[in-house]
């Protein structure tokens, strides 16, 4: 946190703010937000289960959605970590606290007997179904629907945390470009990550939005279409990582993609861009932006 501080310094003379996020990350997982193994014993965590063993690694970790949502002592645990990061951080009025909840393969996860209970609640169904069932093409899209449920269901639980902390605080998530205005798409994106971004803005106050894989063009038309459905700010995030892992060598941003990403961002209201990781700046970034910066203002 006291890099943290000098860097906000240096970079409050250049038209930059620094996002730090290094405490807050996915708080479904339980060693994120605190849980070591005597602690989910105390607590009584219940961990996520998958229906199929090829899809454990994006399970890894997680705790139950239900349990999440539901269980008290957990939100007291939960509470108690996030006020002491927040109060770690010296975090002042307005400032965003941003966080990432990332539901991906959530068709796979959580298959336990409460969330299989109370899935047969929320479609209305006679009966408990199994995993099998659940996949089919007659339950597949409620059960993506159910898992976007989890999801906003928990931005509620931290938003709700990070605000009784203070009330003016930005609560911004990590999330994606949906196809708004496709319901074939839209149905797909919910069943391969349950995260509905539009649904989610009712306790957010902003978003983070993945323009990894999304350059130029493509960028420029994505943020048209999202900011034309979503209400609260918008801030499209590239990357500027080193390629490999999640980045092939053409997704790695260079000064000129970077000028073509913020004025796709100015033109549509946009108050920023970000870049993640941010470990790869040099001066080339640095004048995409002045260069992006000074046609605007040539502009307006």
């Amino acid at each position: 946190f006291a890099r943290q501080k000098e860097l906000t310094a240096l970079l409050s003379k250049r038209p930059v703010k620094y996002l730090f996020s290094g405490r807050f990350g996915d708080v479904w997982i339980a060693g994120a937000v605190g849980i070591d193994d005597a602690k989910a014993k105390e607590l009584g965590v219940r961990m996520a289960e998958v229906c199929d063993e090829r899809e454990k690694s994006f399970a890894r970790g997680k705790m139950c959605p239900e349990y999440f949502i539901n269980d008290l002592k957990f939100r007291a645990h939960l509470r108690e970590r996030v006020h002491g990061i927040l109060a770690d951080g010296h975090v002042s009025d307005g400032d965003w606290v941003t966080f990432d909840m990332e539901p991906w393969h959530s068709q796979m996860w959580c298959h336990c007997d409460v969330c299989h209970k109370a899935f047969a609640a929320y479609a209305g169904l006679d009966h408990v179904p199994t995993a099998k069932e659940i996949l089919t093409p007659a339950l597949e899209d409620k059960w993506a629907s159910f898992r976007c449920e989890h999801n906003l269901k928990s931005v509620e639980v931290l938003t709700t945390i990070i605000r009784e902390f203070n009330p003016t605080l930005k609560c911004v998530d990590y999330d994606y470009v949906m196809p708004y205005g496709d319901e074939k798409g839209m149905r797909a994106r919910r069943r391969a990550c349950g995260k509905d971004t539009l649904a989610n803005e009712k306790w957010l106050d902003g978003h983070l939005c993945s323009y990894y894989h999304k350059i130029g063009i493509e960028a420029f038309r994505a943020i048209r279409n999202d900011t034309r459905h979503l209400k609260k700010f918008y801030v499209p995030m590239g990357a500027n990582d080193g390629a490999g892992g999640y980045l092939t060598p053409a997704e790695v941003l260079n000064p000129k993609q970077v000028r073509q990403l913020a004025l796709a961002a100015f033109v549509h209201g946009c108050p920023g861009i970000a870049f993640y990781s941010g470990v790869c700046y040099d001066g080339g970034y640095l004048l995409g932006l002045m260069n992006a910066q000074n046609d605007i203002a040539a502009r307006e």
